[in-house]
């Protein structure tokens, strides 16, 4: 009779178990409200890219605060992601001491910008006793910036247990310029110097969102190198691109500092050239057959002394 009585008895908390053990299963997969997902960089866009890091926002349509992930090198990983639909952008997070980012709540005004140089007397580039042409503030050059945007990934529960990938496909977000200025005469008055410089008309940053440049018009630097054998002066630097926004002028401001103390600047208008550009990603700017002042002192080397600043017209060729 106990035995009967104990089979009861374990039939029955063998039913218990069983249908504990189904409901148990069925309260799982209803709370479960994320999965891990892979994000792969594809990097056809730009395959000499190699940024030490890469940054992905995922901003939920519904709204929030977006979500923020960092990955190590340029390949992606595995994330954990709460089910929802997603806009994303992606840039990469290495060496960026020189930026700052606006609006970042914001995917569509999502903006990276430089920081603005403060004028300073040591500096001709940055002096505040140069009457520029262009009353723009001078900001720093960008460097490298790779960035894309994906909308409507979508995750839910009846991803549970397959294989979801986020592709993005980043690709340069700067612009690469070259000053070129040939048939240089006088050259020797700067031999062994670097010729420092401002552009304007630049836009000031570049909105992720917008995959496009934009901001206000902004000045930026750059340096020349002087090769005495050829008779010229070059240097590249990289920009957000022109700012075509607004009316205005690419003016191209060059500032020599002469041996025996006297220093002097010269603009010129390069607004066709960078506004013509056959690629605005790659802009080339060069400017022929200048000739430069001489001062009264042996050429060559920069000067310690600070003496009034002085407007040259250098009358360029037709």
């Amino acid at each position: 009779m106990k035995t009967i009585k104990l089979k009861g008895v374990l039939a029955v908390m063998a039913l218990v178990v069983s249908l504990s053990s189904c409901r148990h299963k069925e309260l799982y997969d209803e709370e479960i409200s994320y999965q891990d997902i892979e994000v792969v960089f594809d990097w056809r866009n730009a395959p000499d890219a190699n940024p030490a890091s890469m940054v992905l926002y995922l901003y939920e349509q519904k709204g929030g605060t977006p979500l923020r992930y960092v990955f190590s090198g340029r390949n992606g990983g595995k994330i954990r992601l709460p089910y929802g639909t997603y806009n994303s952008i992606t840039m990469n997070g290495d060496d960026t001491d020189w930026a700052y980012d606006n609006n970042i709540n914001d995917i569509d005004n999502f903006t990276t910008v430089t920081h603005e140089v403060h004028p300073s007397i040591t500096s001709s580039t940055y002096s505040a006793h140069v009457s520029r042409a262009d009353e723009s503030k001078i900001v720093e050059n960008p460097k490298m910036l790779w960035s894309d945007r994906v909308d409507g990934f979508t995750l839910s529960s009846a991803d549970y247990n397959t294989r979801k990938v986020l592709t993005l496909y980043p690709e340069e977000a700067v612009c690469h310029y070259t000053v070129t200025v040939l048939d240089v005469e006088n050259i020797d008055s700067v031999s062994g110097t670097k010729i420092e410089g401002i552009l304007s008309g630049l836009a000031e940053g570049f909105k992720h969102g917008q995959q496009a440049n934009g901001g206000e018009s902004v000045i930026m630097p750059l340096e020349l190198n002087v090769d005495v054998a050829d008779d010229k002066l070059s240097g590249q630097f990289l920009t957000f691109g022109e700012e075509t926004h607004e009316q205005h002028k690419d003016i191209l401001s060059l500032y020599l500092n002469l041996a025996d103390g006297s220093r002097w600047y010269s603009d010129f208008d390069v607004t066709d050239q960078v506004h013509n550009a056959k690629d605005p990603h790659h802009v080339d700017i060069v400017i022929r057959g200048i000739k430069l002042p001489v001062g009264e002192g042996s050429p060559g080397g920069f000067t310690a002394d600070v003496s009034p600043w002085q407007r040259v017209d250098i009358y360029l060729p037709m």
